[in-house]
């Protein structure tokens, strides 16, 4: 039997990353994925064990679980400067399922939506997968994004894409940067999708999170950089 994929998932080619990655040798030291050089901490692993052995193994609520929402939002409020009750927040199975849910959620066949180039590998498939036409947005020759560029990319687009720290570049984008790009994109009535997984790792720079800037702004974050989860 030959099971025949359909036209969207067809057209999506593995990633350049992915490909190196699966040609190593065993040798080879991996700096393909983003992967923490450091174990989950204790405290995390007898939280999950305790948690299994009181039985809290079913189904929760579809958006996540009440104080888990609400200590996300404390979290948001204390390290990032952002304002989210709980019932604004969604739980899901990591960043890329969330970045999934946004893509399905947002986009209508032939949507524009803007990636940063070069910039995380699932970005253009996701937008690919869900109808949309990704279009890559420059960097400059310090890999941050061009932002008179990525203003001129903005018109009928649908998403924005911001990556800070980005990944793979490790680029962390200024204040003004990012203040520019959010305004900007409200007044173009496009929607930033602001990804800051990788927020606790900058060195020497300071992170500022998008939705500081505006409304018009989906975060997207996540435990497995700084928690190895």
């Amino acid at each position: 039997m030959v099971v025949k994929f359909s036209e969207r998932v067809a057209g999506i080619e593995i990633s350049g990353i992915r490909k190196i990655f699966e040609a190593a040798g065993p040798g080879s030291i991996n700096l393909g994925l983003g992967q923490p050089d450091f174990d989950t901490p204790q405290h995390i692993k007898d939280a999950a064990i305790k948690a299994i052995q009181e039985g809290k193994t079913g189904y929760t609520a579809g958006n996540g679980i009440p104080e888990l929402r609400a200590a996300i939002s404390r979290k948001f409020k204390r390290e990032n400067g952002i304002k989210y009750h709980p019932d604004q927040l969604i739980v899901t199975a990591g960043a890329s399922e969330a970045l999934h849910i946004v893509m399905q959620a947002l986009i209508n066949p032939g949507d524009r939506v803007l990636c940063p180039d070069p910039g995380f590998v699932s970005y253009a498939s996701l937008a690919t997968i869900a109808g949309g036409k990704p279009v890559g947005v420059p960097l400059t020759k310090t890999l941050h994004t061009d932002v008179e560029k990525a203003k001129a990319l903005m018109d009928k687009s649908k998403i924005f894409v911001l990556n800070s720290p980005g990944n793979p570049t490790g680029a962390v984008e200024s204040k003004e940067s990012i203040k520019a790009i959010i305004e900007y994109a409200a007044d173009k009535n496009v929607t930033v999708v602001s990804d800051e997984v990788y927020e606790h790792f900058i060195y020497g720079k300071n992170h500022y999170s998008a939705a500081q800037f505006g409304d018009n702004v989906i975060t997207i974050n996540a435990t497995s950089k700084t928690y190895a989860m």
